[in-house]
């Protein structure tokens, strides 16, 4: 099967990380329209890697596997410390971005996963629905960046990076019927605001992949007819068929479920 890779997509991973040195942390402000809220909730407790990109430190580590030594959290801090200040650490984890240099996503936020302890820990935690809804509810596609210190991202990659979190079987196992609808929708009316293709791969994955576990029936039998479809809700690949748009696909029976919901 011939596939184009997803060059757009994987430039602005590129560029991204250049403006951001590889450092999320905390978001502060960025519309200019009141109405508008780009601004999600914060937490005091979130940890404070103790090395950080481009320090001397840093640098003198040498190896990647030094660095994610010297990131790891605490086991003592990783006791105490709320569900949504554990978040907010795992967002601003030195290495988040570095899943989407991977030819499928989910294989590279994997390998995130088993590098740092405070993954397994946050997937444990019965009130991390909340947080992560509290946090991405807000954003708004229609926010011109979301201002993280000292630098900014895309807010299309801002949204996917926590769209990464909600993709993961461990979320979406964790949720009610009732959550998985409110999770969905909430994705569902963010996609209106992101024209760029690349920007939704996340997104519609978890669409599709929550219609899947619902067996909606409509979307269960595209699957079956078409095998990359099924592929790309499992693993997010960062190429596709050249005649294939899995998002487009992916958006028409999202509309049709968002209905019957």
């Amino acid at each position: 099967m011939a596939v184009a890779p997803g060059h757009a997509h994987l430039q602005a991973i590129k560029i991204m990380r250049k403006t951001i040195g590889l450092l999320l942390v905390v978001l502060l402000s960025c519309s200019k329209d009141d109405s508008i809220n780009c601004v999600p909730t914060t937490y005091s407790d979130a940890y404070e890697y103790p090395i950080k990109p481009g320090t001397e430190e840093w640098i003198e580590l040498g190896s990647h596997e030094a660095r994610v030594q010297a990131c790891m959290i605490p086991p003592e801090t990783l006791e105490i410390i709320s569900t949504g200040g554990l978040f907010e650490s795992l967002l601003c984890y030195p290495f988040i971005l570095d899943y989407g240099a991977w030819e499928k996503f989910q294989v590279g936020f994997e390998k995130l996963k088993s590098e740092n302890n405070g993954f397994e820990e946050l997937y444990s935690r019965e009130d991390l629905y909340q947080v992560i809804s509290n946090w991405y509810g807000p954003m708004s596609a229609e926010c011109e960046e979301w201002i993280y210190r000292p630098n900014s991202a895309p807010v299309g990659i801002e949204l996917e990076i926590i769209e990464m979190f909600i993709f993961q079987n461990e979320f979406l196992d964790s949720l009610n019927n009732d959550k998985e609808e409110e999770i969905f929708k909430l994705i569902f009316n963010k996609l209106a605001h992101r024209p760029i293709e690349g920007e939704k791969w996340v997104a519609t994955a978890i669409l599709g992949k929550i219609m899947f576990r619902r067996s909606f029936t409509p979307f269960v039998n595209a699957c079956d007819d078409e095998d990359f479809l099924r592929f790309f809700i499992e693993f997010i690949p960062s190429y596709r068929p050249v005649d294939l748009s899995p998002t487009e696909i992916i958006e028409k029976y999202a509309r049709d479920f968002y209905k019957s919901i």
